[in-house]
């Protein structure tokens, strides 16, 4: 039962309860005068008491199913019973009569209001046949007793008729507005809490299904070229297979979806329309009513809301304007959902290249710790100087031997020994991550953090210090290696022919390389023979 039924059956419960209250004490109180009316005249009382009794008798029952809820016999009964109060001689038919059409108008369906009216017409005419017959000659009383009463009934009956039917179609619109607000709100709460496109419009079409009762509700958006609207959306099996077959529709064709999305205005097609503009799918016969809204995106048309009905008088202009509501808010939906799926590409795109980075700094460390290692072990093997010194007390000596705990230093761990007499503390030295020595210190007190943090700074700042020396000391190396062969170039220009030119060459490459043998040999290897090849002295 939804909303609207509970509260109109609420306002017809009341008023049965009012009438069948009201019937209990008219009876009630028309006890009294046939009590009176019996003394005074010596008439039987029984059987004219049978009459309040049974009134009191019927709406007591009625009120008890009103209790109960079973307002449709109720209103039958009580309508019944105050009909056939009209139809035997009350004490006050014009008060039953009143009552009976009030109950009519507002209680009764179309045929019970009839009925009823014509019922109590017919009652009045009796009487106004009897007033007739008895004072023929006397039209005023005939006026003051049944016209008088019958316009009075008349004007109660209409009056009170088209009341009651303006009101329940107010609250008909004021009920079915608030379901519709409610409905597209409980829709846009729904849309908000989701942020996956595709997963954010099933869930919409799904609500707008459920809360306004459609039998297929679907959403198209265009195409990038704008040319095709693509349904993205649809309920059911029947949904299922349109998407399967990638259904779609050209902007500006002849359909619903074809003419919103290029009109940018709602459409709505029902089978009674003589122009009827609906693109009739075979999966979806019983469809007599469909709704298409636009989905914007400020000025911008994406798309379109479209909703079916087998009842063609389920679209109307509230259902229109609150479709419009929902439309405009699942357009602010997808274009959160297309943000957030960007920033989310975005995102991804940017871990990848940080991982990418990470991975080609982590390359360049490992390669800087090579070549620094390898550059250092070169210099070491190629360079006359000292590898190492050790200094005790005031004596300094180059004594170059590695320890233990600066074997364990060289492997880039840090060595802390206490023994009898003091501590010793073993440090790696490090280059960009390689290794190039180690540092060994001997003292008689223990060491604390702050000491080793200490050493540990210096000897950072001693291989950066080591690095600049051996970088300039290569340069120096290049240089005079540069100047020599710039001397030697100058001895070649001065050659007057090729044996000076190849004498010149042996001779410097024996000083450069301190070599104690060279020859050369010019022109193409040929088979051994007698005889000397050119270039220089038999060897």
């Amino acid at each position: 039962m939804n909303t609207q039924t509970q509260v109109l059956g609420g306002l017809r419960s009341l008023f049965l309860r009012i009438l069948a209250v009201l019937g209990i004490a008219v009876g009630g109180i028309g006890i009294v005068p046939v009590m009176l009316v019996s003394a005074q005249q010596s008439i039987p009382l029984f059987p004219r008491l049978l009459y309040p009794i049974f009134v009191v008798l019927m709406c007591s029952g009625w009120l008890i199913l009103t209790n109960r809820g079973n307002l449709r016999a109720a209103t039958f009964g009580l309508l019944l019973t105050l009909t056939a109060a009209t139809l035997v001689p009350p004490p006050a038919l014009l008060v039953i009569a009143v009552v009976s059409v009030l109950a009519a108008a507002v209680l009764g369906d179309r045929l019970q209001y009839l009925l009823v009216n014509a019922l109590v017409m017919v009652r009045f005419a009796f009487v106004a046949v009897s007033i007739a017959q008895d004072n023929p000659n006397d039209l005023a009383i005939l006026g003051s007793e049944v016209m008088a009463p019958l316009i009075v009934l008349t004007i109660v009956s209409l009056g009170t008729r088209y009341f009651i039917f303006n009101a329940e179609g107010a609250a008909r619109d004021s009920l079915r507005n608030a379901q519709l607000l409610q409905s597209t709100a409980e829709v846009a709460q729904t849309t908000s809490q989701n942020l996956e496109l595709q997963s954010l419009l099933e869930s919409a079409i799904q609500s707008i299904r459920e809360r306004f009762g459609f039998y297929h509700v679907q959403v198209f958006l265009l195409d990038e070229a704008r040319e095709n609207a693509v349904l993205v959306a649809s309920t059911g099996e029947v949904g299922r297979l349109l998407l399967d077959r990638k259904h779609s529709l050209a902007v500006g064709s002849r359909s619903v979806i074809g003419r919103v999305t290029a009109s940018g205005q709602p459409v709505i097609a029902r089978d009674s329309d003589a122009d009827n503009v609906r693109y009739r799918n075979e999966l979806l016969p019983d469809t007599r009513a469909e709704l298409a809204v636009p989905i914007r995106d400020g000025a911008m048309i994406i798309g379109a809301l479209d909703v079916q009905s087998r009842d063609e008088a389920a679209v109307d202009d509230n259902v229109v304007r609150a479709l419009q509501t929902l439309a405009n808010l699942l357009a602010t939906s997808i274009r959160n959902s297309r943000l957030f799926e960007q920033q989310d590409t975005t995102v991804r795109e940017n871990q990848a290249l940080y991982q990418q980075s990470r991975e080609n700094l982590s390359e360049i460390q490992r390669l800087n710790r090579e070549l620094t290692g390898q550059a250092w072990r070169d210099f070491l093997n190629e360079s006359d100087n000292l590898s190492g010194v050790t200094l005790e007390g005031d004596h300094l000596s180059t004594h170059a031997d590695w320890t233990a705990s600066m074997r364990q230093a060289g492997e880039g761990k840090l060595v802390y020994e206490p023994y009898e007499g003091g501590t010793r503390l073993a440090l790696p030295l490090t280059l960009r991550g390689a290794v190039i020595g180690a540092v060994e210190i001997d003292r008689r007190e223990p060491m604390l953090v702050d000491d080793i943090a200490a050493a540990r700074a210096v000897l950072e700042r001693l291989s950066v210090s080591l690095e600049n020396a051996r970088l300039y000391e290569d340069a120096q190396s290049a240089t005079a290696q540069e100047a020599r062969l710039n001397q030697i170039s100058a001895r070649f220009g001065s050659a007057g022919s090729v044996d000076e030119l190849l004498n010149i060459t042996l001779h410097e490459l024996g000083e450069t390389l301190g070599a104690k043998r060279g020859s050369v040999r010019l022109g193409k290897l040929e088979p051994a023979h007698d005889g000397h090849q050119n270039g220089g002295s038999p060897s």
